[in-house]
């Protein structure tokens, strides 16, 4: 059996169904590791994942068979495609295990007349998407759920895989080199027209040529370096460097529009927050758990979200078509609609049931909608130990 066809029978044995996957011989770093004998311990925490929701939700069809329909997509995607959904149901895990949450729903879907503060409904969109909302003691909130993945990666592993669909050589190791400045406004900009730009034809005729390293300017006059590792003679193995360099106050001030993305999952008068899940296979620069670095990183995005661009009097419609004309808001405005960012750190590869889920949740002072305080998590102090959970409301540092 392929990894598509292992994954389907690992689903329809949680499920007891049968479990239509599409027929395909694709993989990605999820399924291949539940393939692979070397990644127990994964395996073991994924499906006990899954086994844990469908007992929690067994007398709601509906959101059972919204987790099966997220489950298969894992299965059905290709490159970092399937983060987003497991993702989803690792926030979804978390959340279901605090006993005293009355209730957790997935997926929030409504008619935006229903939801007619929400910017969805302001830019025109019939319908709100919303990943969870949440009862707590005396309020619910919403979120939506996304995979922190480095724009930068993303870009070049597709750049990358278009390369190797073109060069006919062998075996060959390509990665991106030197890697410190990563401003995720430019290099979205520029890596995005370089998907049909000339980058892939001179990174294939440097491989073409045996070469081992490659510096392109792109658009913006950034250079972008690129080295190559072919197999030694003799050799199976490719061994292949890179030097990466991070700050991270450095790193917060580069991703700090990243968060504007999510635009239509905001809601103008209740609390909306982003979830932002991190695992080792879809970000290569926050891998190690929640150490002092990840610590100081993700305060300090927190922070450059909710204070710098509380001040930013640009147009939303300078980066993104949805606000042109009557519909245009500040991003100012759109920051202080941002009730609150969660971190969420899955640690399923290497943890156990003790350690699985590290999170840090930041609530925004300058909220326009509602402002949130550490007192309104208070329900998450009666959840499993093994959850920690760090909570900041910069109620003494918000300048």
């Amino acid at each position: 059996m392929n990894h598509v066809e292992k994954y389907k029978k690992l689903l329809e044995d949680i499920f007891n169904k049968d479990i239509d996957l599409k027929p395909t011989s694709i993989t990605n770093n999820c399924i291949g590791a539940l393939a692979s004998s070397q990644n127990s311990n994964f395996r073991k925490n994924f499906i006990e994942r899954l086994e844990r929701l469908r007992d929690y939700y067994q007398n709601k069809h509906s959101i059972i068979e919204e987790i099966i329909f997220s489950a298969k997509n894992i299965g059905e995607s290709q490159g970092y495609k399937w983060s987003g959904k497991y993702s989803e149901l690792v926030a979804l895990d978390f959340w279901t295990s605090f006993e005293d949450i009355p209730s957790v729903t997935y997926v929030v879907k409504e008619n935006t007349d229903t939801f007619h503060d929400s910017i969805a409904r302001k830019i025109g969109q019939q319908v709100i998407d919303l990943d969870l909302g949440i009862e707590l003691a005396h309020k619910t909130i919403y979120t939506d759920v996304k995979s922190f993945i480095p724009i930068h990666d993303e870009l070049t592993d597709l750049i990358i895989k278009k390369v190797e669909n073109k060069v006919n050589i062998g075996k060959f190791l390509v990665g991106v080199d030197d890697v410190f400045d990563v401003d995720y406004l430019r290099v979205s900009k520029d890596l995005k027209s370089e998907i049909k730009g000339g980058l892939i034809s001179k990174l294939q005729e440097t491989i073409e040529q045996g070469k081992g390293y490659l510096s392109y300017q792109l658009k913006s006059g950034k250079n972008i370096k690129f080295t190559i590792s072919y197999p030694k003679s003799n050799r199976r193995n490719i061994v292949l460097q890179t030097i990466r360099e991070y700050d991270p106050y450095k790193l917060a001030e580069d991703y700090k529009y990243k968060i504007l993305d999510y635009y239509n999952k905001l809601l103008i008068t209740r609390p909306s927050l982003i979830t932002w899940v991190i695992n080792p296979w879809f970000n290569k620069e926050l891998n190690n758990g929640v150490g002092d670095f990840e610590m100081a990183f993700m305060r300090s995005l927190a922070r450059r979200i909710f204070m710098d661009l509380s001040k930013d009097d640009s147009m939303m419609s300078n980066y993104f078509e949805d606000f042109e004309g009557t519909h245009d808001i500040s991003v100012a405005e759109i920051s202080k609609l941002i009730t609150g960012i969660i971190f969420i750190y899955d640690n399923s590869i290497l943890g156990n049931i003790d350690t699985l889920y590290d999170s840090c949740i930041f609530l925004n002072p300058n909220a326009s909608n509602e402002v949130l305080t550490d007192r309104d998590f208070g329900t998450l102090s009666f959840g499993p130990s093994r959850y920690r959970v760090y909570i900041d409301d910069f109620q003494h540092d918000c300048y």
